[in-house]
């Protein structure tokens, strides 16, 4: 039965011919990228995170007067 299907599904491939071929494995290659990126943990590409500072930047800070 399996290799009927086999057989059938080779028969069917069969009639494509090459450039056929090359849409097809440029649709699944997008199918499966989209299907990683919408798996994948990481997040996306934005502003980075500000960093915790303790004190304001040095152009920020306000000079002390001399006495």
């Amino acid at each position: 039965m399996i290799a009927q299907l086999f057989a059938a599904a080779v028969a069917e491939l069969a009639t494509l011919q090459l450039p056929h071929w090359l849409v097809i494995a440029g649709g699944v290659l997008v199918v499966v990228g989209a299907i990683g990126v919408l798996v994948s943990g990481r997040p996306r590409a934005g502003a980075p995170p500000e960093p915790d500072r303790k004190e304001p930047p040095p152009e920020l800070q306000k000079e002390e007067p001399n006495s």
